[in-house]
């Protein structure tokens, strides 16, 4: 049962009793306070107090457990009463004076969550603040809404990527009482010439969301750090009528493409570069993976460990070349967060994702209960200290003996469920900060018809999204064979049979997904752990031999191209760098290796006055200018190995044609030209 107390009363606030309706007085707005508990209930204490008034000091109203109070965070001695788990309340309503300044404080008992509170002002939802950690305090003021007021509230372009055309994507909010039906969306580089965009048709309601993409794409040919700021404009025709939340703005770290030299190893003999072993303090890695901002070649590596220590991490700054120094972290709730790892995925959003492969992150020999964990990047949070919780962000429990991840988009993964064998899709969405616990914004896609299976607890059976074309690629280890699922088709049917532990915003299943198999069982795998796709190649990891195996997927089954013999048995996790070259872990000799011999050197350019070669990254159409020649321009397009791949011959007096590399892998080549006068090209980028 809920416990409120009223407490405080002064001349301009007019308290009701709950459900009642407040007949407030010009100047006022009649305000409701919405309290949307986590599963611990019973842990919230909050406070609405005027002004900035510290907890306790002429209170308006009081709820949740009044035997926690205002000093009881941390203390755990909450009595029975207060609130019920994963319940909503309401409390009020309060005439409380407008443009005048008001606290909300929370405390949770544990130190580890808390409800999420709405402050609602006219009957529209205002203000939203999440619970986090032992307590909070939000501070905040009683405005109105205005007939037209938006806000872009979230720029959704990844913050890491290669130079390429970039589409820019958005998410506005109507924070204004009129439903928008038409308005005008504008993005800028560098405080730029604007790009502007009319939308209409839209039914973008009073305080709710929606997300934007544009369709004139940015062209980031240039490495480098830009600033992109996105904003909307002319709402029904009208001007916003509150400017200061109408921009965003995003930092966005543009890096160089990745090379594609994958097809070099069928004919190079490899060089194995140890990069670090156990002097750095590298023990049973499983997996590895790359900070997505290529330019720091910042690499981390899982190790196993203990299921009583918990994995750990080694993160490897300037991987591979003379400046490299590693460091080793572990986090103080591993045993719970990371227990067994055996995948780790980052996300362009600089988060990271790990699969646990225990049956219970808790050990008390009680359900099944443990699955993938989120983490910030941020050497300041991962692995420090956060209240006891660990330093994770986020967390849900409903994929024991998860053997591989892959990550999609923002804090979307993918997750091999060895456990309920089939594939999970975890979209954690918003994370709930530091050692927290709120899970409720979780989304679970459980695709049962996917039936997958571990070839031990030992061995990892990785997986790798073709984010393209919405193929996600599966070690089926058990199976000793690789498939493939389309992640865009299938229907809701249902909810899992398996259970859910946890408060979720969905959990259901999907079935009738697409799905093939990419190399069968008569193919002779034998113990495939590790996988990593660049462009229309796929590699695989043999376990039991140490081999290397490159397919050719543009047909299925995949063709096999070769295999680059590593020697060594105990190979699983396996990525592509931002060198383009092979990097693995190897689990029985406690090792991640590079595999050298193979190199991408740009040719050198070699420029005539009027030539001129454009976009620098292109999807299959190039512009080119030519200088004046009485004679005829011919044109050759070689690929990273030196071989002429297209070819064609310019008329003299032609300075302006198109060419079309429409049919070429994705990859870097050189346009070489020559007049007859003279010799010049420039390195082109194919990128689809």
């Amino acid at each position: 049962m809920k416990k409120i107390n009223i407490l405080f009363c002064f001349a301009l606030i007019a308290i009701t009793g709950k459900n009642s309706v407040a007949q407030c007085p010009n100047g006022q707005s009649e305000i409701y306070l919405e309290i949307m508990t986590d599963a611990y209930g019973y842990e919230t204490y909050w406070e609405l107090v005027p002004g900035t008034n510290n907890c306790g000091v002429a209170a308006i109203a009081t709820g949740g457990n009044s035997a926690v109070g205002c000093n009881g965070a941390g203390a755990q001695n909450q009595d029975p009463g207060g609130y019920g788990d994963n319940t909503l309340y309401t409390d009020g309503p309060w005439c409380l004076d407008d443009y005048t300044t008001f606290t909300l404080h929370h405390i949770d008992d544990w130190g580890d969550g808390g409800p999420l509170f709405t402050v609602m002002i006219g009957g529209f939802p205002v203000y939203e603040f999440q619970g986090t950690g032992s307590g909070n305090v939000w501070t905040f003021d009683i405005n109105p809404p205005l007939a037209f007021d938006l806000t872009a509230e979230k720029i959704l372009t990844p913050a890491y990527l290669p130079a390429d055309d970039i589409t820019v994507r958005a998410e506005i909010k109507n924070v204004g009482t009129t439903t928008l039906t038409d308005l005008t969306i504008n993005y800028s580089i560098d405080n730029g010439t604007p790009v502007s965009e009319n939308l209409n048709g839209l039914n973008l309601l009073p305080f709710t969301k929606q997300t934007i993409v544009f369709n004139t794409l940015w062209g980031a040919y240039t490495p480098a750090d830009y600033s992109l700021k996105v904003w909307a404009s002319d709402l029904n025709g009208n001007t916003d009528m509150y400017t200061a939340n109408d921009e965003i703005e995003k930092i966005i770290s543009i890096g160089e493409p990745v090379p594609f030299l994958i097809d070099q190893y069928l004919t190079a003999t490899p060089i194995f570069t140890p990069i670090v072993d156990g002097a750095d303090l590298i023990d049973l890695p499983r997996d590895l993976d790359f900070h997505p901002n290529f330019n720091n070649m910042e690499l981390w590596v899982i190790n196993e460990g203990t299921e009583a220590s918990g994995g750990s991490v080694v993160i490897v700054h300037d991987a591979g070349e003379a400046s490299q120094i590693s460091e080793w972290k572990i986090d103080g709730n591993a045993t719970h967060f990371m227990d067994l790892p055996t995948g780790i995925a980052f996300s362009e959003n600089g988060n990271f994702a790990t699969a646990p492969g225990v049956l219970d992150a808790n050990h008390d020999g009680g359900q099944p209960f443990t699955g993938p964990a989120l983490w910030d990047s941020d050497l300041s949070v991962f692995g420090e200290p956060s209240g006891g919780n660990g330093s994770h962000i986020d967390m849900l429990h409903e994929s024991s003996y998860a053997m591989g991840i892959a990550h999609q988009s923002e804090n979307a993964f993918w997750v091999f469920d060895s456990y309920n064998h089939d594939i999970v899709m975890y979209d954690f969405q918003m994370d709930h900060g530091p050692g927290n616990d709120d899970h409720a914004d979780g989304i679970l896609h459980r695709y049962p018809e996917v039936n997958v299976s571990r070839i031990n607890e030992t061995i990892p059976c990785h997986l790798d999204l073709d984010k393209q074309n919405g193929w996600l690629y599966i070690v089926d280890g058990g199976n000793n064979r690789v498939v493939r699922m389309d992640i865009y088709s299938g229907t809701a049917s249902g909810t899992p049979a398996y259970p859910q532990f946890e408060p979720l915003q969905a959990y259901q299943d999907i079935t009738g997904v697409t799905q093939e198999v990419v190399v069968p069982l008569s193919e002779g795998l034998l113990q495939p752990s590790g996988i990593a796709l660049k462009d229309n190649r796929m590699l695989v990891s043999e376990y039991l031999t140490g081999d290397i195996i490159i397919y050719d997927i543009t047909t299925m089954p995949a063709i096999e191209m070769g295999r680059i013999v590593t020697g060594s048995a105990g190979v699983m996790g396996i990525t592509i760098g931002p060198d383009g070259k092979i990097w693995y872990v190897n689990h029985t000799t406690n090792q991640v290796m590079r595999i050298d011999g193979v190199e991408y050197t740009a040719l050198v350019e070699t420029n005539a006055e009027g030539f001129e070669l454009y976009p620098n990254i292109t999807s299959g159409l190039v512009n080119i200018s030519l200088p004046s020649s009485e004679n005829k321009t011919e044109i050759s397009v070689t690929n990273s190995v030196g071989q002429i791949v297209y070819s064609t011959s310019l008329e003299s007096g032609i300075e302006n044609a198109q060419l079309n590399l429409s049919d070429m892998s994705n990859g870097i080549y050189f346009v070489n030209c020559d007049n007859g006068k003279e010799l010049f090209g420039q390195e082109i980028i194919v990128q689809r």
